[in-house]
């Protein structure tokens, strides 16, 4: 329930606006569906590393269904969703970037970045001011992939260099 009404919060904004044409009601409640998979106890939120998945799982046009995953991590709209400092994002952020990209595909160089009294807008600047966002997804991506190239780094200098049985 409290999904449903935060992706309406989404969908009232983007209906309220020139964008209402380009998301339907199916398109956000296929979101929630996919939603509640990685969040069963309805938290509103997920652990940044499942985003991937959520995407991969998610149809189109929100998400990439069969088609590349990594298109969303290179995606600059999506890199910027906040991510607290439970290593989390919120729905709200996730949906209302999914939507803007969506609009950004749709209608190309028309689209311009939601002005501050944009319901979608007001709302994500509401969320942000009681979160405690400490870092952005592509910070979060980047900082795995450096543990990921030292993990890769000590493996090769073991093998180059390894310790003298004793």
């Amino acid at each position: 329930v409290i999904l449903n009404l935060i992706v309406g919060v989404v969908l009232e904004g983007f209906e309220n606006s020139s964008e209402g044409d380009i998301l339907t009601r199916s398109d956000l409640q296929n979101f929630v569906k996919t939603w509640a998979l990685f969040d069963p106890e309805a938290s509103c939120y997920i652990k940044a590393a499942d985003l991937q998945s959520f995407f991969a799982r998610l149809e189109p046009p929100l998400g990439v269904g069969s088609s590349s995953k990594e298109t969303y991590i290179k995606d600059d709209c999506l890199s910027g969703i906040g991510v607290n400092k439970d290593l989390q994002v919120h729905i709200l952020n996730v949906a209302s970037l999914l939507a803007k990209r969506i609009a950004k595909e749709k209608q190309g160089s028309q689209f311009g970045e939601l002005s501050d009294s944009h319901p979608v807008q007001i709302e994500l600047n509401r969320l942000s001011s009681m979160e405690d966002m400490t870092t952005t997804l592509n910070e979060f991506y980047m900082h795995r992939a450096g543990i990921i190239m030292q993990a890769v780094q000590r493996f090769r200098q073991r093998r180059v260099h390894p310790s003298s049985p004793e």
